[in-house]
């Protein structure tokens, strides 16, 4: 028989289902706050400033964008301490949040940010007086990585928004690929400090016959596509890829019998998720 540790875990009786870590990645316009919003008792770490559509719904948000609040994290403050003001925040507050809530990163972007603007007043030099070259960006990795890490270590669900661009290989060409925007070597490791990978899409709605093919990429009848359409008021619809093609390299290790497009919320997530 095989020699198991003590204090060890057997999946087979695991009852309590595991963090949600989601990235969601898209262009400007395909929803990607509005789907988030409808994840469990949502609060969003705002670096992004662009809840404005939001206004008046019941959302709480972490304003980070306000020099303000960030004193209450870090006093003093300055605009160039954001960075340290988010991990200490991080370590502080976002431990306590339950495992019934989602902690909104919005967004990618402005943890980037936050990192640069750090490293303006940080910058490494060497023997020789120069600035280093390489440091900016292998210190980059190390934040980001943290940052990531720190994430994995909440009881919450983290959902993280993410502007998204052309890949740009070694050479200096385009590989027709899409990929979160985030610059340097941290963008290739990104995508395996989450359990899930989604690429966000809008489209007009149908006026024509729905092919075979998209009714079974979305594993719907012909009536439940239309409902799913006339759930939107107006002529968008919002959806998320589940799985990659040649465009787009996706993950999905939360859900089950999944078709390659569902639904942009929380419900259809739910849906085909692992239990």
């Amino acid at each position: 028989m095989a020699y198991i540790p003590p204090n060890t875990n057997n999946l087979s009786k695991t009852k309590d289902l595991p963090q949600i870590r989601l990235g969601l990645q898209g262009y400007p316009g395909t929803g990607k706050t509005w789907a988030a919003l409808t994840f469990p008792n949502p609060l969003v770490l705002n670096l992004d400033r662009g809840l404005g559509a939001h206004i008046g719904r019941d959302i709480n948000e972490i304003p980070f964008y306000d020099a303000t609040f960030c004193k209450s994290v870090k006093n003093p403050y300055l605009p160039t301490d954001l960075k340290d003001v988010l991990m200490m925040w991080i370590e502080k507050e976002g431990k306590k949040l339950e495992p019934d809530q989602t902690l909104i990163i919005d967004g990618l972007t402005g943890i980037q940010n936050a990192y640069h603007k750090w490293y303006t007043v940080n910058q490494v030099y060497t023997k020789a007086g120069k600035v280093d070259d390489f440091a900016e960006w292998n210190l980059k990795k190390v934040f980001m990585s943290e940052f990531f890490e720190a994430t994995k270590f909440l009881k919450c669900h983290v959902v993280v928004i993410a502007h998204e661009a052309d890949k740009k290989e070694k050479d200096g060409g385009y590989a027709g690929k899409v990929r979160p925007l985030l610059t340097g070597q941290f963008g290739d490791e990104l995508v395996s400090h989450f359990t899930d990978w989604f690429r966000a899409h809008s489209n007009d709605k149908p006026t024509a016959e729905v092919p075979e093919q998209k009714l079974k990429d979305f594993g719907m009848t012909k009536d439940e596509y239309k409902k799913f359409c006339d759930s939107f008021p107006r002529n968008t619809i919002y959806y998320w890829q589940t799985e990659g093609d040649s465009v787009f390299d996706g993950k999905c290790s939360s859900l089950t019998l999944f078709p390659k497009f569902i639904p942009a919320n929380y419900s259809s997530f739910d849906k085909f998720r692992r239990k």
